[in-house]
């Protein structure tokens, strides 16, 4: 059973918050996207 501030999470609450986990979870998927891609034009660059 879900506890939040002592009252129960209605089942919209908790479809939310799995939202915003699902948005951070793509933010943190395309930073890493883009940290890598970065990262490996930044070791081509250094080569050529």
């Amino acid at each position: 059973m879900y506890l939040y501030c002592g009252k129960r999470i209605t089942r919209e609450e908790k479809r939310r918050q799995q939202r915003l986990r699902a948005n951070l979870i793509g933010v943190a998927l395309a930073a890493a996207l883009v940290a890598a891609g970065v990262i490996l034009g930044l070791t081509a660059g250094v080569r050529l």
